[in-house]
């Protein structure tokens, strides 16, 4: 796994609006998750990748395709994996990785 430096904090703000679970999807890659094939040679990493990828390209002024509606549910979902995976995988104590008012970041978690 790659060696990072953690800071608390947001890491992608609401200004990216729509695109913001895509740039969850590639935060993700960014700290080291990987490609893991299932039974049939399938990658649900790459899948993700593409859309956000896609998803990115289309944004602000641009003549890319967008993703249609299924395809923004599965990246809405992807970006709920890449959530899970950040916070078994990219762990500062006493953190989690989560979403704040349109904000996705690593914050501290507030004693009960």
């Amino acid at each position: 796994m790659t060696e990072v430096t953690l800071e608390s904090g947001c890491y992608v703000d609401n200004h990216w609006g729509q695109y913001a679970v895509a740039r969850v999807v590639k935060l993700a890659v960014e700290f080291g998750r990987q490609c893991k094939l299932d039974e049939n040679g399938h990658c649900s990493l790459c899948v993700d990748e593409d859309l956000a990828t896609r998803h990115l390209a289309a944004m602000g002024p641009s003549d890319k395709p967008g993703l249609n509606d299924t395809e923004f549910e599965m990246l809405v979902a992807a970006a709920d994996d890449a959530e899970e995976w950040l916070n078994d995988n990219i762990k500062l104590e006493g953190h989690a990785w989560s979403w704040y008012e349109g904000d996705f970041g690593l914050y501290e978690l507030e004693e009960e």
